[in-house]
């Protein structure tokens, strides 16, 4: 597995100029047991996270979400209506899990 030039991190797929990194199963679930869920600071941020990386959210469309967008489904969860990068909407499906 290659990894990346400046994290360090596994990387899959083609290198990228300026490389974001993708976290992979194992590598969320240890950023999520890395949040103290004891204080309501805590549970807010496992819930960023939780968001950033179930459903691949930008930090921008994060940021800009409204609770109101996020409606029941069909069995799951949808953000509906996001407003993302180049003012582009879509509907994001949230994983069961959350």
């Amino acid at each position: 597995m290659r990894r990346h030039p400046r994290l360090g991190a596994p990387t899959s797929g083609p290198a990228r100029q300026f490389g974001a990194h993708r976290a992979q199963g194992s590598d969320s679930q240890h950023l999520l047991s890395a949040v103290t869920t004891d204080t309501l600071r805590g549970k807010r941020d496992a819930a960023m996270l939780a968001l950033l990386l179930g459903c691949g959210l930008r930090r921008s469309e994060l940021v800009e979400l409204d609770v109101d967008r996020i409606q029941q489904r069909e069995h799951h969860g949808v953000i509906l209506d996001l407003i993302g990068k180049g003012g582009r909407v879509r509907t994001v499906p949230m994983p069961s899990e959350m």
